[in-house]
């Protein structure tokens, strides 16, 4: 195992009052930790400028595995980030050398990346893939 995030979600009340929750755009992250918590925190409740409650809830876990002789979509984003050419390189190559908590830090800067050249996504197209 490489690194183990948590998930952090930003939630913002529909309108003022309403007690009801939505997904703030742009309002996750990843925090790393040592190990996978038993519990998830709920934040406390803040006020936006625009007068609607905001929350940060842990809402779930990222784990990087370290799998000798296999590649993916992430490996591809983290080897074009390092600036590791695709071709040829190695399955592992992307990780050789940078530390769990330098790992973590990168990994929280990619949330969508590009298909590589040629290739098709679920839905036939290339195009962003989410991560996290």
């Amino acid at each position: 195992m490489r690194a183990v995030q948590v998930l952090v979600q930003t939630y913002a009340e529909s309108a003022p009052g309403s007690r009801s929750w939505e997904p703030v755009a742009r309002g996750r992250r990843l925090r790393r930790v040592v190990r996978c918590p038993k519990w998830f925190a709920d934040g406390e409740v803040e006020q936006d400028s625009d007068g609607r409650a905001l929350r940060r809830r842990e809402s779930g876990v990222v784990v990087t595995l370290e799998v000798p002789g296999t590649d993916s979509w992430l490996s591809h984003a983290v080897r074009e980030a390092r600036g590791i050419p695709q071709r040829g390189a190695e399955p592992g190559a992307e990780t050789a050398g940078i530390t769990a908590a330098a790992l973590t830090d990168l990994l929280e800067t990619l949330s969508t990346v590009a298909a590589p050249p040629g290739s098709h996504g679920r839905s036939g197209t290339t195009g962003p893939r989410r991560h996290a």
